[in-house]
């Protein structure tokens, strides 16, 4: 399973991907590289994730084309208008067949999820 997270230069977010077996590849793209060497100076257990083999963090606005199995965005909030209202997502796939996006593709293994000290917590379609 390969992840990408945009934004969360801190690496909280990163360090709970990473608790995961099933991920193989994780990809960060954090727009400042200050944030995350401010969170490896004085945050280092939450940015501990950036320790994981699986970890490659590219700096600047955007990544380079790839696949991913999943995306979690992290990111601050925004300035100005907000097309996407209080809390979203606008999902879409350029290539490939079409994708129903309310029915994973590689869903989470319950048994990896319980690796984890805590249950994990996601966001139904009924919700």
């Amino acid at each position: 399973m390969a992840v990408l997270v945009i934004g969360g230069g801190d690496g909280g977010v990163l360090r709970e991907v990473a608790r995961h077996n099933s991920v193989e590849r994780i990809d960060i793209c954090e727009i400042d590289k200050m944030v995350v060497d401010v969170s490896k100076q004085f945050f280092p257990d939450v940015a501990v994730g950036y320790e994981d083999k699986r970890v490659t963090l590219h700096i600047g606005d955007g990544v380079a084309e790839g696949t991913y199995d999943a995306v979690i965005v992290d990111s601050s909030d925004p300035i100005g208008r907000v097309y996407l209202g209080m809390i979203g997502f606008m999902l879409c796939s350029t290539e490939g067949p079409p994708v129903d996006f309310k029915h994973p593709v590689n869903p989470v293994d319950e048994n990896d999820s319980q690796s984890s000290s805590r249950p994990l917590k996601f966001y139904k379609s009924e919700v």
